[in-house]
């Protein structure tokens, strides 16, 4: 199945959060079939610091809770902190976008992810790396939901490598 990851970054090295992402990532699902350029943008639903995010795409056969479960300690590894409720700055952010073309809605994990459609930050790396990809209920391409996406948010591509 593919696994569809958005990571992001907006505190310290980003670029070496995002390439130590990389690398627990691919530790554990195996090289990334597709990686997309790294985008800055300014934070989404809080002030803060700006954002380098990136899409990558897995191909795994790991049922999407343990997926997230992998995500969650991850983070955790990389010096996440989850303190209250809400957005906050953050040394790594990692969520599943998509998985294959599964709807999923439990407490735990809603798949495709809620608010994509509605991040142009995620929109963008994702139509660069999979433009064909369709959002299992929107039934539209990730291009065209790129090209509908409200969010005006400066997106940018940013210089910054994190192949492994």
């Amino acid at each position: 199945m593919e696994l569809i990851v958005s990571t992001g970054s907006n505190l310290g090295d980003r670029c070496a959060h995002l390439a130590g992402a990389v690398v627990h990532l691919e530790a554990y699902f195996g090289l990334a079939s597709g990686k997309s350029h790294i985008v800055e943008s300014d934070p989404w639903g809080f002030d803060g610091n700006g954002f380098l995010n990136q899409i990558l795409v897995f191909e795994t056969d790991i049922n999407p809770e343990d997926c997230m479960q992998q995500l969650l300690l991850i983070e955790k590894k990389m010096g996440r902190t989850r303190e209250g409720e809400g957005y906050a700055n953050r040394t790594i952010d990692l969520d599943i976008i998509g998985y294959g073309d599964l709807i999923l809605a439990t407490s735990e994990l809603k798949i495709p992810h809620p608010l994509m459609f509605e991040r142009r930050f995620v929109l963008a790396p994702l139509a660069h790396v999979r433009p064909d990809w369709v959002h299992p209920i929107f039934g539209r391409s990730s291009s065209e939901l790129l090209d509908l996406c409200q969010d005006q948010g400066n997106v940018m591509v940013y210089p910054c490598d994190t192949t492994t």
